[in-house]
């Protein structure tokens, strides 16, 4: 559950900060009128912050489905030992080839959406981007950097073990140990933490 929080925080912070940064920091933070019914020239500005978001939260969620196939382990380096390179990248990422060709045509769908007009303006209230790509692509790199994040400093915990102090073993426990019975079924670890089942103890 905190892994789905911490992700889903930091998914709704992008995109609130890039549908700022289309309509306020460069729109002039021009809302339009009746936007919602249908396209006019002044709720261009909304239209493209919206395909802005859109084509955000899509690849975030695509990555995230990536980022889950372990929940400590980098998604550069999913099997200990290996070296870090593109090869091993790909590798890992194709080795599940229905979850790969699901993210690249879910992937290719975005364009569709925002470049068809019928399909934009019309259902989708979307305008074309331009510049609002290196929006999009910020904010990509921004998650990996975020997500990295957070399963380095889970990593970090984990091999500090019992030398923490109490109030870091209480965090521990709190940050890791779901993620630990989700990612690695271990049946030993399981039987070592019967309170994660509301159970005492044999």
């Amino acid at each position: 559950m905190i892994d789905m929080a911490v992700y889903g925080t930091l998914m709704g912070g992008l995109c609130l900060i890039a549908f700022t940064i289309v309509v306020y920091a460069v729109g002039g933070g021009n809302l339009g009128e009746k936007c919602n019914q249908e396209y006019s020239t002044p709720c261009d500005t909304v239209f493209r912050a919206r395909a802005t978001v859109f084509a955000l939260l899509t690849w975030t969620l695509l990555i995230f489905a990536w980022e889950c196939k372990h929940f400590e382990r980098s998604l550069f380096r999913l099997t200990p030992g290996e070296p870090v390179g593109i090869r091993n990248i790909a590798r890992n990422i194709y080795s599940n080839k229905f979850l790969f060709w699901s993210i690249v045509i879910a992937f290719f769908s975005v364009f569709p959406v925002i470049y068809i007009p019928v399909l934009s303006k019309s259902v989708f209230k979307h305008a074309a981007l331009t510049w609002e790509w290196a929006v999009v692509f910020g904010g990509l790199i921004v998650f990996v950097l975020g997500v990295e994040a957070w399963k380095y400093m889970k990593r970090h915990m984990m091999r500090k073990g019992d030398t923490m102090g109490p109030i870091g073993r209480r965090v521990k426990s709190f940050v890791t140990d779901e993620s630990r019975v989700g990612a690695n079924a271990d049946p030993a670890y399981l039987l070592e933490k019967p309170q994660l089942f509301g159970r005492t103890a044999v």
